[in-house]
C-alpha cells in the first residue's frame, strides 16, 4: 500500500505496522490534522 511504502522510506522498518495504521486510522477519524511544526518534528523523530 502507499501508506506501507511512504512508512518504510521514512522509517526504513516499521516493526509493528498494525499498530501504526490503527493509530493513523484513529486520528484521521478523530480529526487531527498536524500543524506544520507538529509535522516537521515528526518527521524529524522519524529520520
Amino acid at each position: 500500500s502507499k501508506l506501507y511504502d511512504e512508512a518504510i522510506e521514512i522509517n526504513g522498518q516499521i516493526p509493528n505496522f498494525a499498530s501504526m495504521l490503527r493509530t493513523t486510522c484513529a486520528l484521521y477519524l478523530r480529526g487531527h490534522r498536524p500543524s506544520a511544526e507538529e509535522q516537521t518534528a515528526l518527521k524529524r523523530e522519524a529520520a
